[in-house]
């Protein structure tokens, strides 16, 4: 048998039935081939497709026909009665196909076969035992049995990653094999190994050349559901991603089964919400395995000890995962979203306890990442006012604004003292809501014209420039280390910013880290002009203005030799506890846009750097994960015995030789600077015989932000 795993909506019933229709009338060594599609459970009596179900599969398993209980408690199986059931189930379907005259190669395609994975209870010779996925290893002995007039290869798909490995510890145990080979027919042996596990599904955004599949009129949420998982699209096309089923995908995705407000301690719902919007890496093969099975990661990689995750482009998701990470956000009553800083707060928590491991090592990224997202959405909600399902159907946003907001540290107002405040008071917020939704008069799922409405309320001058990227994915593509040539395609420009996806690049790039689309709104093409927004991001304590001046003139350089005609090259510092003072015309300044919205095509660059005050806490909870100490200080300090042997030669402290010792910094001003200097003069003291003599103990040097203290 062959095992087919891959989570829900990728397709993988379409395929199979896709496969039975090719077999349909085909033989092989003048045997011939039958296709049976067989659904797992009963047939659906609620769903309104029921109809469809009975077109597409031959064959339903209803288990509770099958599984004999002891008593009235359903905890204990009868085992002989209920492999008696499952075998005279299986076996009438060999006997529907099977002709004297014609020998059959029997194909029984086993879908949702995640439910025969239950583990039972039973007992045997007197003795209580239990069995995981009793029903699916009772389904393997079967098809051992010898038949002369069929040979039959079955293959068991679902959402689990559970089929993929099932050689359990148990398997070899003699006392378990005898529950499943005791029975009176001829069964072949067994295998001595596994086929590999089929899980790739190259379905996302399949169907966004299909007719009519992109809502030309609709919202830029509408428009972008094609690009992503096909079920959701043919959902879409057909009227069906309504409120319910919208409520049915999300507790999907939060690991809910009855209860709406235990999601907040699931560590699965966790990484399902942040996972879908920036990636967090790989974790447990026990956890990658619930998001598949009850979420929406996709199977990258599966063998008998790992299995690997993703979460590929899926605007229904992403959009869905947007809207938790929305205090305000309300779904059928009791469902609410959180604030930003409780996301983050859990984002550092998983990594911090290892929950999760990032792709490079270096979660550095995905908490820029987060925090470019995050930005967005305080502009989309200002574009989005509703709290209802309408919110958020308007992806873009202002990127002049988004940059001047990244810069402030996602605050958008001053306060008295002068600080940039960030997000409202949740009571403030819910009564501008409450009023703001008095006057509403649409229904929870008119976003058909959400962006014409929206669109009135911007003001833009010139040509606007938008970004539009509700979550990041990963692209492996390893051109964009040699070139970015790519970038300079309007269509594959136009693919990423209409499925709303930003992506990492592939591990190792020298140049860049992370990718996002951007549209100018020119008015001699309808669809608008695309050019890319590459970023470069240095994860420091301390980043040099020299330093990023050289990284940033890189980008430019690589941008020009690649033969870009527009780009926006930006590299971002994050994760620094020192403020430090680029040039003008190197850090970032809005007038760097200027000749972007005057429709030319540049390439232009800056230098942002992320307060550490940030409103979201993303930059305090990525120092609290790493060494916030400039790497100088620790090595000077590693090194001062030689440093002492050194300077007794020297009659005076030269502060050319903190210089040495220092990796770019020169600046006499720079924290670093003083605090290298210092130690070295104390050892120079030392050494020169002055530290014999009492010393006047000079001022601390302390700095509010890093709480590095120096003391003579």
């Amino acid at each position: 048998y062959f095992v087919f795993v891959q989570s829900s909506g990728m397709g993988k019933t379409k395929i199979l039935y896709q496969y039975k229709r090719l077999l349909e009338g085909m033989k092989h060594a003048e045997r011939k081939r039958v296709a049976l599609m067989v659904l797992c459970r009963s047939q659906s009596t609620t769903d309104p497709r029921k109809g469809e179900e009975a077109e597409v599969f031959d064959k339903f398993m209803n288990l509770k026909d099958i599984v004999v209980w002891i008593g009235e408690s359903n905890d204990t199986i009868d085992f002989d009665k209920t492999q008696f059931k499952l075998f005279q189930y299986l076996d009438k379907y060999v006997d529907d196909v099977i002709r004297e005259s014609e020998p059959v190669e029997l194909v029984l395609m086993f879908d949702e076969a995640h439910y025969l994975l239950r583990k039972l209870k039973y007992t045997k010779e007197n003795e209580e035992r239990s069995m995981e996925a009793l029903l699916f290893r009772l389904v393997r002995v079967w098809l051992r049995t010898v038949r002369p007039a069929c040979s039959i290869v079955a293959t068991f798909s679902g959402t689990s990653a559970k089929l993929k490995n099932f050689r359990i510890a148990s398997d070899p145990d003699p006392n378990h094999e005898t529950d499943t080979r005791d029975i009176t027919r001829l069964v072949r042996s067994r295998g001595v190994g596994l086929f590999p596990t089929f899980f790739m599904t190259t379905t996302i955004g399949c169907l966004r050349k299909k007719g009519g599949a992109i809502k030309i009129d609709g919202s830029e949420y509408q428009q972008a559901i094609p690009y992503g998982r096909p079920l959701f699209a043919m959902m879409e096309s057909r009227n069906e991603l309504g409120k319910e089923n919208l409520f049915h995908i999300l507790k999907r995705m939060l690991q809910l089964h009855k209860a709406t407000s235990a999601w907040k301690g699931n560590t699965s719902a966790l990484l399902s919400i942040l996972g879908t919007r920036v990636q967090m890496g790989q974790m447990a093969v026990e956890v990658s395995s619930n998001l598949i099975e009850k979420g929406y990661a996709n199977l990258t990689f599966a063998d008998d000890k790992t299995a690997t995750i993703c979460f590929m482009p899926d605007p229904v998701c992403a959009r869905l995962a947007m809207c938790m990470m929305d205090n305000e956000f309300k779904m059928d009553g009791n469902l609410e979203g959180a604030e930003k800083k409780w996301w983050v707060l859990q984002a550092k928590n998983l990594y911090s306890n290892g929950l999760c491991t990032p792709e490079k090592g270096d979660f550095g990224e995905v908490m820029v990442a987060l925090y470019f997202l995050m930005c967005a959405d305080v502009l989309r909600k200002k574009d989005n006012p509703a709290c209802d399902l309408r919110k958020y159907t308007k992806f873009s946003v202002s990127l002049k604004a988004l940059l001047d907001l990244l810069v402030n540290g996602g605050k958008t107002e001053v306060n008295s003292a002068g600080e940039l405040a960030g997000e409202e008071p949740r009571a403030v917020s819910e009564a501008k809501g409450d009023a703001g939704r008095q006057t509403e008069t649409a229904s929870d799922m008119d976003v058909s014209n959400d962006d014409t409405r929206d669109s009135k309320k911007v003001k833009v001058d010139k040509q606007s420039i938008t970004f539009g990227a509700i979550q990041v994915c990963r692209n492996y593509n390893r051109v964009y280390g040699q070139s970015w040539k790519e970038f300079k395609s309007q269509d594959y420009l136009k693919h990423l910013y209409k499925s709303g996806v930003g992506f990492y690049v592939f591990p190792g790039c020298d140049h860049i880290d992370l990718v996002f689309p951007l549209k100018r709104s020119d008015t001699d093409s309808k669809d608008g002009f695309y050019f890319p927004l590459v970023i470069s991001i240095k994860s420091r304590a301390y980043f040099t203005p020299a330093a990023a001046e050289k990284e940033r003139l890189s980008m430019e350089d690589m941008a020009k030799t690649s033969g870009l005609d527009c780009a926006i090259c930006l590299l971002v510092v994050f994760g620094s506890n020192v403020r430090s003072k680029d040039k003008e015309g190197v850090k970032y300044d809005a007038s760097i846009l200027d000749s972007l919205f005057r429709g030319e095509n540049a390439i232009v660059s800056s230098v942002l750097r992320i307060p550490s005050n940030d409103c979201f806490g993303i930059s305090k909870a990525f120092m609290e994960m790493t060494s916030t100490c400039a790497p100088e200080i620790p090595e000077v300090f590693a090194s001062h015995a030689f440093i002492g042997g050194w300077e007794e030669s020297q009659k005076n402290h030269h502060s050319s030789f903190t210089e040495q010792f220092l990796r770019v910094r020169k600046n006499p001003d720079d924290l670093v600077f003083i605090t290298t200097d210092e130690m070295t003069k104390q050892l120079w003291r030392i050494g020169s015989n002055e530290g014999s003599e009492p010393m006047e103990v000079e001022e601390s040097i302390q700095s509010p932000e890093s709480g590095v203290s120096t003391a003579s």
